[in-house]
């Protein structure tokens, strides 16, 4: 079973890294430096109101 969970957990680390590379080279293909911000800043944004919303749904205060 811990074979299996860390061969998930590197198989979505190596995603994360081809995503992340993706967005930056395009938004640096298409707009410089700027768009590296930009391409990878809307991911961050994202995952930040996931987070928050799971954070509010789970609150132990409901």
């Amino acid at each position: 079973m811990r074979s299996a969970a860390l061969s998930v957990n590197a198989a979505a680390m190596a995603f994360g890294t081809f995503a992340g590379a993706s967005l930056g080279g395009a938004g640096l293909a298409l707009f410089g430096y700027p768009g590296i911000a930009a391409a990878l800043a809307l991911p961050l944004l994202a995952a930040l109101v996931i987070a928050a919303a799971l954070a509010w749904r789970t609150r132990p205060d409901r």
